[in-house]
């Protein structure tokens, strides 16, 4: 991972969540170019895809019947939107307007909450590192 990436997750069998509709992005956090941090959130998106609209099935017999799984791929690499991401999910989902605005929401919020705590993080890591370094 470097700098500016994004990582997106859904599938459960990988540690996504819960089911598809639970999608998680993973952002690093870097201090003086060392990884000291992430910033992650999780969102239940209304559609992902799958079988049924709103992406719930209940007599679903394999996960493929129940949407698209992202399975821990780069959305952003160092900084830099992957366009054939967004491009696969609005393919895949009934309303890609509404899961693109869950996926963007994420990605502030990640980018928020890194900002929010970039003096904390800063002051606790200079502080670790005197106390590492001597």
């Amino acid at each position: 991972m470097t700098e500016g990436d994004i990582i997106i997750i859904n599938d459960p069998y990988v540690g996504g969540g819960s089911h598809l509709s639970d999608v998680g992005l993973v952002m690093p956090i870097y201090f003086e170019g060392e990884l000291v941090a992430f910033s992650a959130n999780k969102g239940h998106w209304t559609e992902v895809g799958g079988k049924d609209p709103g992406s719930f099935t209940n007599n679903s017999t394999e996960i493929y019947q129940e949407g698209l799984q992202m399975p821990g791929i780069k959305l952003f690499e160092a900084g830099k939107v992957n366009e054939g991401i967004v491009e696969m999910i609005a393919t895949n989902v009934r309303l890609p307007q509404l899961s693109l605005g869950d996926m963007w929401a994420q990605v502030a919020a990640l980018r928020t909450g890194e900002k929010k705590n970039e003096r904390t993080l800063h002051e606790i890591w200079k502080k670790y590192r005197v106390l590492h370094d001597g």
